[in-house]
């Protein structure tokens, strides 16, 4: 059985360095501890049930997301501004 706090320290490096981990980084750890992404998916869903230190992780889906949180926040404020505003590229 992969343990909690291998699987703990992982997700902990993940959240500090990327805000999040995702399914990519499933695989990897996957790979790491030898066992089926599916596998550990599933062990890392019952932590986050079981066990109140998981559940501060953040998992924003399979991909990284193409847009960096500091663009997101960029794009927030501007619609909070003007929110009508029309689409235009941002530089």
């Amino acid at each position: 059985m992969i343990s909690r706090e291998s699987v703990l320290q992982l997700l902990q490096e993940k959240q500090h360095s990327a805000g999040g981990y995702t399914g990519d980084d499933i695989i990897e750890f996957a790979k790491i501890f030898g066992v089926t992404p599916r596998g550990l998916r599933r062990r890392i869903i019952n932590l986050i049930n079981s066990d109140n230190e998981f559940k501060q992780f953040i998992y924003p889906g399979k991909k990284k997301p193409t847009i960096t949180l500091f663009e997101f926040f960029k794009i927030e404020q501007e619609l909070e501004s003007n929110p009508i505003q029309i689409k235009k590229k941002m530089h």
